[in-house]
């Protein structure tokens, strides 16, 4: 049921479509369909509360962290689950969707559950249920020795999410008391938080499977202590990188590189012309992000330098130079990271981009790079 279509349906209409499911498993899912007592919202309420044990598949996303009881089915044994994902745009800062006192999810009663994704409920990472998933994301409101205790049971994860964007930072346990996760099947990993500190943590104890997909999102927060966090970010990200980069067909590896004062990402993955039909780019697949507020991004810079860029055939430099200019010699900077024979270049100028700035930056990089083409977005 793609609650997103049938929204726009009669009531009379939801009815005979679950009349005539029968006893069948459902399979459910819709994206912002969801607004305080809607027609949608309390058609979504009473599935749930009415077909819990029926419900196969569960991919729902909410515009609000609604408190209502139809939630507290999420406590209750469900035996045909395999695919759970709930999420909410609205945030709910320091809180959780229920209650300390509230009962374990599924009454840890959810024997074929592979694929578990959540936001805005805190987790008792003790759950047995756990060490069968294959697929986890959640919302980082545990302390980093909990997590990484509990991953040490789920051997068979092949994805792993681990998410927190509010303002106060969970504590950040003593690197010796941290202990090291082996995830030996774990091809896909996905690190999102505002501390620096807690990224680095849990990128340096966790040891996923070779060729392992590394998207790795951070803020960059002036301090004294800075420099030493990106110096031993630098190490793990050197492992991450190398132990990906070799599984993947040289002829189809191309670096996406946008560069702000506040914004720097670094993507690797196939070039533009093996993206999907009808999307704008590949889909990254090594992906690191940093954004700042006061401190200038290009002191992420020497990361790259320990990256073996060797087997890189195409990069691509996304360049927009509307707000915090970058500025240009700071691509040189990046580019001395390439070996004697460096990759074919692409220069991506948006259009908000002087003349100036782009027949600079033109000049610099053809004196070392073969421009393969220039163009305008």
């Amino acid at each position: 049921m793609d609650l997103t279509n049938i929204n726009q349906k009669t009531d009379a209409w939801k009815e005979e479509v679950l009349r005539r499911s029968g006893h069948s498993l459902l399979w459910i899912g819709g994206s912002e369909f969801f607004t305080a007592n809607s027609d949608s919202s309390l058609f979504f309420d009473a599935l749930l509360a009415l077909h819990w044990e029926r419900i196969e598949y569960l991919h729902a996303k909410r515009s609000y962290p609604s408190h209502n009881k139809v939630w507290y089915n999420l406590h209750c044994p469900t035996p045909n689950l395999r695919s759970c994902s709930v999420q909410w745009d609205a945030y709910l800062d320091e809180s959780s969707l229920f209650p300390e006192s509230s009962p374990p999810l599924f009454a840890n009663l959810v024997p074929l559950l592979l694929h578990f994704s959540i936001s805005c409920v805190k987790l008792d990472l003790k759950a047995s249920w756990l060490a069968d998933l294959r697929h986890f994301d959640f919302w980082f409101q545990l302390t980093t020795i909990e997590i990484l205790r509990a991953l040490q049971s789920m051997v068979h994860l092949e994805s792993l999410g681990i998410s927190w964007e509010g303002k106060k930072h969970p504590r950040l346990d003593s690197p010796s008391h941290l202990q090291i996760a082996i995830l030996p099947n774990l091809i896909k990993l996905r690190l999102n938080h505002r501390s620096l500190t807690i990224c680095n943590a849990l990128l340096a104890h966790i040891r996923p499977a070779e060729g392992c997909v590394l998207s790795f999102d951070t803020t960059l927060d002036p301090g004294p202590s800075l420099q030493q966090e990106l110096e031993q970010l630098s190490f793990a990200l050197c492992s991450s990188f190398r132990s990906y980069l070799p599984v993947k067909p040289r002829s189809i590896s191309q670096i996406n590189l946008t560069m702000l004062a506040n914004f720097f990402t670094f993507q690797c993955g196939p070039p533009d012309e093996w993206r999907p039909w009808g999307t704008k780019h590949a889909p990254p697949e090594f992906r690191l992000c940093f954004q700042a507020s006061s401190h200038p991004t290009w002191s992420v810079l020497p990361l790259m330098s320990t990256f073996d860029l060797s087997a890189i055939q195409k990069l691509r430099l996304d360049v927009n130079t509307r707000l915090n200019v970058f500025p240009y010699r700071k691509y040189s900077d990046f580019l001395t990271f390439f070996p004697s024979s460096p990759p074919s270049l692409i220069l991506n100028f948006e259009r908000a981009c002087s003349l100036q700035y782009m027949i600079y930056l033109s000049t610099l990089v053809t004196s070392t790079f073969f421009l393969s083409r220039t163009q305008f977005s």
